[in-house]
């Protein structure tokens, strides 16, 4: 028995008891998990309806869609995208470096391309068996990604691990959008950082903005300052420069 040649181990979700591994599963003293191609499985059952929708129907799109991994349409597409949605330049990305990293929902793996690279150590985790085609996707980009199938409310990872949490789109697809943030910002250090979106849920009477602003997205970066969390919603992209400003002199 034997542990992955990682900086963050992971551990029993359910325990949170140190897992060994034989190379084929990993074991703690009451549970295993399958692991096939180096990428563990914890969560082979599914009971919720709805996120057993969300794990089939995403497991599926991005198992059989290229979105984001051809590498000259994601510099010339995708990627301008990203940043501007973000309200981020290419310099800005620098905050990223040497960090160890959790991407939780990685789905297709196109918005690891952001961050992944310049980490310390990249974990991503999804709930469908579309981490199988992100793990080929990325290594050509990554020198080593640390993935698992797992569920955000019930993360493979001690508390307090990693320096950066990022999530692309993904918390609005749980049963408890609040729960999965929560759940995943206990496994940031106290000092880190954790960058997210999600759908801008507008008010009834905002309808006919609605219908024009069809992707509009409501960003927030949230900050821990010691055992203090500040949550700062972001209304508007451009902000972000400001308060990535900000982020440069607080870590």
């Amino acid at each position: 028995m034997g542990v992955f040649d990682q900086k963050i181990q992971w551990v029993d979700p359910i325990t949170n008891e140190t897992l060994n591994s034989d190379g084929h599963y990993l074991v703690s003293n009451h549970s295993s998990y399958s692991i096939f191609n180096g990428i563990p499985n914890f969560v082979d059952n599914v009971n919720d309806q709805t996120q057993k929708q969300v794990q089939e129907s995403f497991g599926e799109k991005w198992s059989q869609s290229d979105f984001g991994q051809n590498d000259a349409e994601f510099e010339e597409k995708i990627k301008p995208v990203y940043l501007e949605m973000m309200g981020l330049e290419e310099s800005d990305l620098a905050v990223f470096n040497n960090k160890i990293i959790l991407e939780v929902g990685i789905g297709s793996g196109s918005s690891s391309r952001l961050w992944g690279p310049q980490a310390k150590e990249f974990h991503g985790v999804d709930i469908s068996k579309a981490v199988y085609r992100v793990q080929t996707n990325l290594k050509k980009l990554i020198s080593n990604p640390i993935l698992s199938q797992a569920d955000i409310n019930k993360l493979p990872y001690l508390d307090e691990s990693f320096d950066v949490v990022v999530s692309n789109g993904v918390f609005h697809h749980t049963p408890d959008t609040k729960l999965a943030l929560k759940n995943s910002l206990k496994k940031l250090k106290i000092g880190g950082f954790c960058i997210f979106y999600i759908y801008k849920k507008n008010h009834p009477l905002e309808n006919f903005q609605t219908t024009i602003f069809v992707q509009k997205f409501l960003i927030y970066l949230i900050m821990m300052h010691g055992k203090k969390l500040s949550l700062l919603p972001i209304l508007e992209s451009y902000y972000m420069k400001k308060i990535f400003k900000l982020l440069y002199r607080l870590i």
